[in-house]
């Protein structure tokens, strides 16, 4: 047994599982049964009942069953490359001559404050990393950072481009379904 101050309970149980002077009473059960649990218990592995998914509630289709199937990974680029300043012009000369006139418009085109942009620090990274995520486009939050950071323009633009595509698809895309009961 230590002869510390600081000594923890487990210094109050000797060797052979003798209950010591300062042991609480069912300490050496309750010792013995957390090593049991744990011994049981694999890495990576979770324990009996942990929920490790969550369901998906699926509303009711009048007794039609339906299937919901969940896409991870994957993924696609941007369309055009953050120096595709040729390919809209009138976008890039705005940019330059007008940018934060533009960038408190174009926040605004995405469903943000006018004000964002003027307010919030790091507001086209957010910008950036909301139009990726939903539109499921590769990259990551370091790097929304560095485009924004190192070349804030061209990234404006390259949203701008990237929004008007996402546009123009959701209007040739538009489908109407029509259902025989």
């Amino acid at each position: 047994m230590s002869s510390n101050k600081g000594a923890t309970l487990d210094d109050a149980i000797e060797k052979d599982g003798q209950q010591h002077q300062g042991a609480p009473p069912g300490y050496t059960e309750y010792q013995t049964e957390y090593a049991q649990y744990h011994s049981k218990q694999q890495v990576g592995t979770a324990p009996l009942g942990v929920v490790v998914n969550q369901p998906q509630v699926v509303p009711s289709m009048g007794g039609v069953n339906q299937t919901v199937i969940i896409q991870q990974g994957g993924g696609k680029t941007w369309s055009t490359s953050l120096f595709s300043c040729t390919s809209d012009m009138k976008s890039c000369c705005l940019v330059t001559w007008c940018g934060p006139c533009y960038e408190c418009w174009f926040h605004s085109k995405n469903n943000e404050s006018c004000c964002t942009p003027m307010c919030v620090p790091g507001a086209s990274i957010a910008l950036r990393t909301k139009i990726r995520t939903q539109n499921n486009i590769l990259g990551s939050i370091i790097d929304d950072c560095c485009m924004a950071c190192l070349c804030g323009p061209c990234t404006l633009c390259q949203m701008k481009r990237e929004y008007d595509i996402i546009q123009m698809e959701k209007d040739v895309t538009t489908v109407t379904t029509t259902q025989n009961y």
